[in-house]
């Protein structure tokens, strides 16, 4: 975000919208496992704790949130638009970015050579960013750029699918990134704006 960014213009009133995406990952694992360890020493009356986490063959994490940044707006309004493939973000209208990431959503999975992953998204194809006093934008146009993956032809794709791919990695690790388009609507209340992308992930 940028607090302390402005955009001016003259002659007109300048706006900066925030807009932020919160992501919620829904992750459906077929053989999955998570285990927490715990082991203590002590030593002349003292202790301390070693903790870790073991992840299982399957799991996916969230590596960033989406981002579209502080935009600039005189009113008439317009969209923003996250390339997930390049980070890069397309305005229209009389938008302007003004400060701040630009930036999609990123995840990270981890499996095995030649597992198998269907990636979901779980919003019908539109997310609703709520900002000041209940204003409302939306993101929909929501597209996915992988690494280490490749497509997996056949078997359908139902509504809201983003792709079914084969893990191609010799380590088992992947990651894909998301991004959309933000409709900026006229007049569009000045503020801090966000929403849940919920993704589903299932392995098999």
């Amino acid at each position: 975000m940028g607090p302390n960014s402005a955009f001016i213009a003259r002659d007109a009133v300048p706006m900066r919208l925030s807009g932020r995406m919160m992501l919620r990952v829904i992750a459906a694992f077929l053989a999955a496992v998570a285990a927490l360890v715990a082991a203590s020493a002590a030593a002349q009356g003292n202790s301390t704790d070693a903790r870790a986490v073991l992840v299982g063959p399957a799991s996916v994490f969230v590596d960033e949130d989406m981002n579209f940044g502080s935009i600039g707006t005189l009113g008439v309004g317009g969209t923003s638009t996250i390339d997930p493939a390049d980070s890069s973000c397309t305005l229209t209208g009389d938008l302007m970015q003004v400060a701040g990431p630009c930036r999609p959503a990123s995840f990270i999975v981890t499996g095995r050579r030649n597992m198998r992953v269907r990636i979901r998204e779980q919003n019908s194809g539109v997310v609703t960013l709520t900002g000041p006093g209940g204003a409302t934008m939306l993101m929909d146009n929501i597209t996915m750029d992988v690494t280490d993956m490749t497509p997996v032809a056949g078997g359908g794709n139902p509504p809201g699918t983003l792709g079914r791919f084969r893990i191609t990695s010799n380590s088992g690790s992947a990651s894909f990134r998301i991004g959309g388009r933000l409709t900026v609507n006229p007049l569009q209340t000045p503020g801090v704006y966000s929403g849940t992308l919920n993704v589903q992930v299932n392995y098999n």
